[in-house]
């Protein structure tokens, strides 16, 4: 992915922004898109077969609950 000429930097912004949000932050020990979605976005390693209890629940009030917490720990205030 490197290069010597340093022209081609947007080419690689997407992956490095991919990259950035999927990384946990020291601050919240969370990623920033599992902060704002509550899940991190898939990568092909994710679609390897997931043992059921880790998978997401999309359960309305305990999902509502999970994301409360999320922005909780993230240092979001939730509108209402």
């Amino acid at each position: 992915m490197m290069s010597k000429s340093l022209r081609d930097w947007d080419n690689k912004l997407s992956c490095i922004e991919f990259s950035y949000n999927r990384c946990p932050s020291y601050a919240t020990s969370n990623s920033p898109f599992k902060v704002f979605y509550g899940l991190n976005y898939p990568t092909l390693l994710d679609l390897i077969h997931i043992p059921h209890e880790s998978k997401v629940t999309f359960e309305v009030e305990k999902r509502g609950k999970e994301m409360e917490k999320l922005h909780e720990q993230g240092g979001l205030k939730l509108r209402r």
